[in-house]
């Protein structure tokens, strides 16, 4: 797509409308159901020791849920245990696309697992977010 003069600036408040409109209506389920959240150019929400961050991509939305692991074989491992389970639920409840796992080791000492899933439709991606977090109150 080759666009010039006022056709770049129609186009970028354009997409500054879409993102505006993604985060409401995100933001309106999620004070709806109650959950802490963060909202900036994405929404985070909190659900005990797990994160949910719904981005928009390229294609569509991502939905990125983030848990800790731990960091050394001392740690008592029952919350962490607690807190994967309930992001594999989460996952489990949010029917995008394909499902991908990522593990970042790049901060020592504090290992993340992320769990990604791809959205192309807006309306599948709200409706996919309210029945997850109905099931995890």
């Amino acid at each position: 797509m080759c666009l010039v003069g006022e056709e770049v600036e129609e186009y970028e408040i354009e997409k500054r409308l879409e993102s505006s409109e993604f985060i409401k209506r995100i933001k309106s389920v999620v004070e709806d159901l109650g959950f802490r959240h963060e909202v900036e150019e994405n929404v985070r929400i909190h659900i005990d020791d797990v994160v949910m961050q719904i981005a928009e991509a390229e294609e569509g939305y991502n939905v990125s849920i983030s848990v800790s692991l731990p960091s050394s074989t001392e740690t008592e491992v029952s919350s962490y245990v607690e807190a994967i389970s309930k992001a594999l639920k989460i996952s489990s409840l949010l029917q995008g696309g394909e499902l991908e796992y990522q593990l970042d080791t790049s901060i020592p000492d504090y290992p993340m697992l992320f769990i990604v899933r791809r959205y192309k439709d807006l309306d599948k991606l709200i409706n996919d977010i309210r029945t997850a977090l109905e099931k995890v109150r």
